[in-house]
């Protein structure tokens, strides 16, 4: 059970009936739905790339050093493996930084940034193979980079930190359900979109496209939330300080 510190630091956790979950999301409306959406698109654009990353990587062509040959890196099962270890790393330390900071305000403001520095990324990078200045293996290394340091930290930190720092009584169960259910939404909207709307483009032409629509929107959103989040702090901090000048 929690610590008398651990209540103090992260505020206490407690069951939410209807009424409560109302409350909550009333009260933080805007910028729920701001991370919602940011959530949804991230949540879609991770089942794209897990589900169709063969597809992808066939899209991918290289000459081969050994024979010659033209070949792509779809041809073997490995390259799959091997681009998400530096991926797997990367954002393990991203979580241990964001583990180590105490202060809840400033681990939220840096979740913030940690999710819009992903989704840039995503972008960038993209920009850059189209380019022809990053080596197409690289550039899916680089997109998956960037999409997991946005999605990893909705998975609890940045609903935890929120629930810390503005000590309303609620849990990150839901909402983490809230994000998971409108982000897997998300996942059947693209794929119905990509056979019924945009058949004719390929599955690289497609995940390209996404790139870029999740870089553009996710980083207006992240910015928005941002603002919209230190607005609302300074209005609640207000709204104490008069309570207790008052009592």
């Amino acid at each position: 059970p929690p610590t008398a510190e651990d209540v103090k630091m992260r505020t206490e956790r407690v069951p939410m009936n209807h009424n409560d979950r109302v409350r909550y999301f009333n009260t933080f409306a805007v910028g729920l739905s701001l991370l919602v959406v940011v959530h949804m698109l991230l949540t879609a654009y991770r089942d794209f790339r897990d589900n169709f990353a063969i597809n992808i990587l066939s899209s991918l062509e290289y000459v081969d050093s050994a024979t010659g040959e033209l070949t792509n890196y779809g041809a073997r099962a490995e390259n799959l493996a091997i681009s998400e270890v530096p991926i797997a790393f990367a954002v393990l330390v991203a979580l241990g930084f964001l583990m180590a900071i105490r202060d809840n305000r400033t681990a939220f403001n840096v979740v913030h940034l940690v999710v819009f520095i992903g989704v840039s990324l995503a972008g960038l990078s993209t920009v850059g193979f189209q380019l022809g200045l990053i080596d197409p293996y690289v550039w899916f290394i680089l997109v998956g980079l960037g999409l997991y340091l946005g999605y990893v930290p909705f998975q609890c930190i940045l609903f935890e930190r929120m629930i810390a720092l503005f000590k309303e009584k609620a849990n990150a169960g839901f909402l983490i359900y809230i994000a998971d259910a409108t982000g897997y939404l998300g996942s059947v909207l693209v794929l119905l979109y990509k056979n019924f709307g945009a058949a004719e483009l390929s599955w690289l032409e497609f995940f390209v496209q996404a790139s870029y629509v999740l870089s553009i929107v996710g980083c207006v959103l992240m910015l928005l939330s941002f603002f919209y989040f230190q607005r609302k702090s300074r209005s609640m901090e207000r709204k104490v300080s008069v309570s207790l000048e008052t009592t």
